[in-house]
């Protein structure tokens, strides 16, 4: 019987400090017997030794000259031969050598479905940071290790997803006008194509987070806008006192941080009591300034504008 492929796809621009350690853990993954990997990177030009680190290992290189990690995803797709395509983010990692042989088991027990998924975690190295304990939380909250396995209509991020590929297609890949947010917006369209989307709890990567306060808070106004413009605008059931579109939205900014506040801290809760109140000043902060960013930011960025990290 011939062998499957599971195609890794990485977007890449200036991220050599974390990229390293992603292919490393790669490499120490354990193989699933009757499937092969390939490893492809989406490469945008970069700055640092981005480019080196992926020679250096082996990675297939695919250029891609539009800015933004969704064109990046889609060039390297486009090159994948792989009938199951695992986007994996630079900046994240797998925590175990096992992690493949979960992937692969977790994909024949769905069988049809859209995307799966699993929790976002804290690396170990950073459980002492309380700046890196704040931001952590406050980003990846509803993506919790505590969180049960099952279908779930909220969509998962591209920090590390699997998709069929024939889903990918499609849905035609990744909207590329898209700055922020692309793995809610491409999941949007998957949900209404019919195919059904999976968090699995045995699935966990872990991501690096901002260690200062002035990278967390820039990114989280960063975020602040498009999820106003793109997720409120879907999401018609958010409870907001006043809608997107009103002068007066600006007057929901407590019940944002106020609601806000208590999602992050009830999962954080679960999650490790002591780094809830360790982290506690510098997580008000961080939820203040994507508070602010929701009533003031400046929304949907167009192509010039790259992601703070």
């Amino acid at each position: 019987m011939a062998e499957k492929l599971l195609s890794i796809i990485i977007p890449t621009r200036n991220q050599a400090r974390t990229l390293e350690a992603l292919l490393h853990a790669l490499a120490r993954l354990r193989p699933v017997p009757g499937w092969r990997t390939e490893i492809i990177a989406g490469y945008q030009e970069s700055a640092d030794d981005t480019l080196n680190v992926l020679h250096r290992h082996g990675v297939h290189v695919v250029h891609s000259t539009t800015i933004g990690a969704g064109p990046a995803r889609n060039a390297a797709a486009a090159a994948a031969r792989g009938e199951l395509l695992w986007f994996i983010d630079s900046d994240a990692r797998p925590l175990d050598t096992d992690f493949l042989i979960r992937l692969i088991a977790a994909v024949r027990r769905r069988r049809r479905f859209g995307v799966i998924g699993g929790p976002i975690v804290l690396p170990p190295e950073w459980h002492w940071h309380p700046i890196a304990i704040a931001d952590h939380f406050a980003c990846w909250f509803n993506w919790s290790e505590c969180r049960p396995s099952g279908p779930t209509r909220l969509f998962q991020p591209t920090v590390s997803i699997v998709m069929p590929r024939g889903v990918f297609t499609r849905v035609g890949g990744f909207d590329e006008s898209v700055r922020v947010m692309q793995d809610f917006e491409i999941q949007t369209r998957i949900l209404r194509a019919g195919y059904p989307i999976y968090f699995e709890r045995s699935l966990p990567v872990a991501h690096a987070p901002r260690s200062s306060l002035l990278r967390t808070c820039r990114h989280s106004w960063y975020w602040g806008g498009p999820f106003r413009d793109i997720y409120l605008r879907t999401v018609r059931t958010y409870p907001l006192r006043h809608p997107v579109d009103s002068p007066l939205f600006a007057a929901n900014v407590p019940g944002l941080f106020v609601r806000r506040m208590r999602l992050v801290l009830r999962t954080a809760w679960r999650v490790s009591r002591w780094q809830t109140c360790y982290c506690l000043p510098f997580l008000a902060v961080t939820i203040l300034a994507w508070t602010l960013g929701v009533a003031f930011g400046e929304g949907r960025p167009g192509p010039h504008v790259v992601s703070p990290v």
